[in-house]
């Protein structure tokens, strides 16, 4: 239970290091949640601390290719969870869409990374099918 309660503590400062101006620390910061997001409690901590626009904005690919992996991966460990949150909507709303299928087109990027990016993309586009799909189609995902 101390375990728990550790984690739940550290996650607030993580989200806010996610923002901060060295690539080294962002990169250990969300490093360390993508290990904290394999358990279902903290990945409804991550999203509460409003963590979804920050870690959409990790996946563009003027990021390092491990950020977007880190990042890709947090949102593969969402897909988990169950739907209480509905953080598929702010996430769509913040750019998850066309950074997703851009690390799918990356020639660079390492399969682990596509298959969390096919992941999230299935996810978020599972609620509300039909805004999902159109805003895809819209964004290039689809030829």
């Amino acid at each position: 239970m101390a375990a728990r309660g550790a984690a739940q503590g550290a996650i607030e400062p993580l989200v806010d290091l996610l923002e901060h101006d060295d690539d080294d620390v962002r990169h250990n910061a969300v490093w360390a949640l993508s290990f904290l997001a394999d358990s279902k409690p903290w990945c409804k901590c991550i999203i509460n601390r409003k963590a979804v626009p920050i870690l959409v904005q990790m996946l563009r690919s003027d990021n390092n290719s491990a950020m977007q992996e880190y990042a890709a991966e947090i949102f593969y460990h969402f897909s988990y969870i169950d739907g209480s949150l509905d953080y598929e909507r702010d996430a769509v709303e913040c750019g998850i869409i066309p950074n997703l299928v851009t690390l799918l087109q990356d020639e660079n990027a390492r399969d682990l990374s596509k298959v969390y990016a096919m992941r999230g993309l299935s996810d978020v586009c599972n609620d509300t099918q039909a805004f999902k799909s159109k805003f895809l189609l819209c964004e290039g995902g689809v030829e």
